[in-house]
């Protein structure tokens, strides 16, 4: 799958993609970019070729973010959601920036 086709499933799921290079977003108006349509997202792998990953805009996907630098208390609140929700909405998903730090994306 291409980083376009990734980005064109995450629209129709809802979500804001973006184009980025490792963590860094190629446009330098990123987070003005919630409304991005399918020619649009096409266009991207022409106008940014080496911005191969792709992010999503949390104005609209709320995320619950732990930053806190202990690793077992980090660890603590991530098993408390992952008890709390896993079982009746499926899986939770954990995204690492500068571990133990992380982010829990409410979808």
């Amino acid at each position: 799958m291409t980083p376009t086709d990734t980005r064109l499933r995450l629209r129709a799921g809802g979500y804001c993609p973006i184009p980025v290079q490792g963590k860094i977003p190629a446009s330098s108006a990123w987070q003005k970019k919630n409304d991005a349509n399918s020619d649009e997202i096409e266009l991207w792998a022409l106008t940014y070729p080496y911005a191969s990953n792709t992010g999503i805009l949390t104005a609209l996907t709320p995320c619950l973010d732990i930053d806190i630098n202990y690793p077992d208390a980090a660890e603590a609140v991530e098993d408390l959601v992952s008890d709390r929700y896993e079982s009746d909405r499926g899986y939770v998903l954990v995204r690492f920036g500068r571990p133990p730090r992380r982010a829990i994306l409410a979808v």
